[in-house]
């Protein structure tokens, strides 16, 4: 989410001290362009309404 736009703030959710620190941790991950490219390019699931 970051590396889309600076204007971005993830507010992540947790109820673990633990993942408070992954949480932060994730700031200083960096993709490259290729890897921002693949999650790009990933088509999001088709929803399908079931049958009444």
């Amino acid at each position: 989410m970051l590396a889309q736009s600076g204007d971005i703030a993830p507010i992540p959710g947790t109820r673990r001290s633990e993942r408070v620190e992954e949480n932060v941790g994730a700031d200083a991950i960096e993709l490259s362009a290729g890897q921002l490219n693949r999650l790009n390019d990933i088509e999001p699931p088709v929803v399908t309404a079931a049958p009444i």
